[in-house]
Order: structure tokens, then sequence, then C-alpha cells
């Protein structure tokens, strides 16, 4: 495609392929060089994967990924779908095997949008035992503004939630 008019009018000209190394376009009057052009494609591509709620693997762009069922569902259940041939398979977090592309990019896919983690859904002045990255189990209080709040003697400091990997509630306690 050496032109190309879009539904608004404005003409775009292909000066010689538009690759890496290649000429680069003209948009009424303006040089977009090779990399111009080629983060406008990423940045519209995203943009319309955003518009169609779907996660493009960046390991293989090809494999598109979409949450399947209801919103509930959006962690454990996908589509998964080959842009290039075509193909679609569907999977839930527990049932993944193998190491196709397929698996792969559920893999992928799970490990960039985890699961909720129980902690997430902690109560105003709950207290918790939380792990940080480091192993030290410390106790927490969930605050009023939605942070956490060390409780132990020395100080009070805030945690970063993305640096907890394990907790568990301590107070109230859980009622069988």
């Amino acid at each position: 495609m050496s032109e190309f008019t879009a539904s608004n009018g404005v003409t775009i000209h292909a000066q010689g392929p538009v690759t890496d190394r290649g000429q680069g376009v003209v948009v009424d009057g303006y040089f977009l060089s090779p990399n111009d052009v080629s983060a406008l494609r990423e940045f519209f591509e995203k943009e319309n994967d955003d518009r169609l709620d779907r996660w493009r693997w960046p390991e293989n762009p090809d494999y598109v990924v979409y949450p399947w069922g209801d919103v509930e569902d959006h962690n454990t259940c996908i589509a998964i779908v080959d842009e290039r041939k075509g193909g679609q398979v569907v999977t839930f977090r527990s049932t993944i095997s193998g190491s196709d592309e397929w698996a792969r990019a559920a893999r992928a896919y799970f490990d960039a949008h985890p699961g909720p983690k129980p902690w997430d859904a902690a109560e105003d002045n709950e207290i918790w035992v939380l792990t940080g990255a480091g192993g030290l189990e410390l106790p927490w209080r969930r605050t009023g503004d939605g942070e956490w709040e060390s409780i132990t003697p020395k100080a009070i400091r805030r945690r970063n939630v993305d640096l907890i990997t394990a907790g568990r509630r301590i107070w109230p306690e859980v009622a069988s």
C-alpha cells in the first residue's frame, strides 16, 4: 500500500517500504520516520486491545487473550486466539498443561494477571500477619484509607501491598 486515505480525509503516503530501515511515511505533509510509524502502530494496536478488553502476549503478539465468562471468572477462564492462524483455545487457570504456544500464552496471561489475594479483601482495623518478599512476618493493621500500618512497637510504617507474598488474618479471629 503506497497511499491510504482515512475516513476523515487524511491521506497517508508511504515512501518505499515502511520498515525499521525503510523510508517512512508522509501524513498531510509531515514526515514520520520508520521508528515513529512502528511506535504509532503499537500504540494503536494497544488502544484497540484495551477497547476490546483483550491482552496481547508480548513474546508472541499473534496470540491475544480474552477473559471468558462472568466478571468473577476473569481470573480463572480465558480464551486464547491465534490471530495469524485463526485458532482458539479456552482454558482455566487450574487446567493449563503442556509447553506449546497455547499453554505458554495462558501462563504468561495469568502471570500478568494474578488472582486476588486474601488480604485484598481485608476490612478496616483487621490485623493480619503479612509476609514480605524477604520472608519476614510482621503484624499489620488495615487502616481506614485502605493502607497497611505496622503495629510493631518500634515505629508505625506503611506497607507496599505489592511486596506481600503471603498473609493470614489474626484479628478478629476467623470463626470456624
